[in-house]
């Protein structure tokens, strides 16, 4: 009888817990970020006009060669300068990016550059399935999507 009351009071506790842990889940899926927000010091810095046309250029590059079949490969120069960027320029071409997708509606599937990314073959060769890698584990360090 003693044994009985403990056991209840164990799964009882348990439940709880559990409930506890899905809420949290639940509650921070749902919460808002804003998630493309240029990270700076200074947030009136604006990026100079010489900035603003290589950023424009590495986006409208880099959807031109994943745009399509991609048989032949990567331009991996691309990838690997957009990864030594540094997080504002990364963001950046980030999000110019994928205003270049939202004006051509390219795709309907694949919205953004992340999703762009994941969705190329990390097959196509060594160099491009590790700077996808890479790339990857930044857009999650930076929380974008």
């Amino acid at each position: 009888m003693e044994e009985l009351k403990y056991v209840k009071l164990t799964l009882g506790f348990l439940l709880l817990l559990a409930a506890v842990f899905v809420g949290a889940y639940f509650v921070g899926k749902f919460a808002k970020i804003n998630q493309n927000r240029l990270p700076s010091e200074d947030e009136n810095k604006d990026f100079t006009p010489e900035e603003k046309v290589r950023i424009q250029n590495l986006a409208n590059d880099m959807l031109q060669d994943m745009d399509g079949l991609n048989i032949a490969g990567h331009d991996n120069s691309m990838y690997q300068e957009f990864l030594s960027m540094n997080d504002r320029f990364f963001v950046a071409v980030t999000n110019d990016f994928n205003y270049l997708i939202a004006s051509q509606k390219k795709n309907d599937k694949e919205k953004t550059l992340k999703q762009w990314i994941e969705a190329e073959s990390p097959y196509s060769d060594s160099v491009f399935k590790g700077l996808r890698n890479a790339i990857l584990l930044r857009f999650n360090r930076l929380n974008l999507d």
